[in-house]
């Protein structure tokens, strides 16, 4: 069963056991096909799943959720999780490739009034260059990447800065006083 954002605690003991975390990030549109999506499949990912769910209007009923936290406890989070599964946003990319995370990526469409832009090209792209990063734009292939995923070697070698950068950017927009 879910669990509502008022039992939700950051102090919750269980939170060391998450092993699949699924951001649908802070945009102000609902991402209920991801969340959704992800309910649909938690009994199947014999797993413990925490979702933070945003705006969604959605409430899962198989996931545990909150919908917004801290910067910190979002970084918590993803490393506590054995994979991350989120919507295509910068911060939750950049986060998850520092943290050494396999992702799966369900880009936000235009199409579905979930985005304000594309975000299924930078999904695309990194899929194409590593096997520890799954693009779905159809919801219904969810449990089959859980499953693919599983099986990836993580090896994000980037000999630049740009998570860096991105998360500096990130930090001085959202999180600075």
């Amino acid at each position: 069963m879910g669990t509502s954002p008022e039992e939700f605690s950051k102090g919750n003991v269980w939170r060391a056991f998450i092993l699949i975390f699924v951001s649908a990030g802070t945009q102000e549109k609902p991402f209920n096909r991801l969340i959704e999506g992800v309910d649909k499949i938690a009994d199947l990912a014999g797993e413990r799943v925490l979702a933070q769910i945003g705006y969604a209007t959605y409430l899962p009923k198989k996931c545990e959720y909150f919908r917004f936290c801290s910067r910190e406890e979002m970084l918590s989070h993803i490393n506590a999780a054995s994979m991350v599964i989120a919507q295509s946003g910068f911060g939750i990319i950049g986060d998850s490739i520092k943290l050494m995370k396999p992702l799966i990526l369900v880009p936000r469409e235009l199409r579905f009034g979930e985005a304000i832009d594309k975000q299924y090209e930078l999904a695309e792209y990194l899929a194409s260059r590593h096997e520890s990063i799954i693009c779905i734009r159809n919801i219904e292939l969810m449990a089959g990447a859980v499953r693919k995923i599983r099986n990836s070697h993580v090896d994000y070698n980037y000999k630049t800065v740009i998570p860096d950068l991105i998360d500096s950017f990130i930090t001085q927009v959202f999180y600075s006083g």
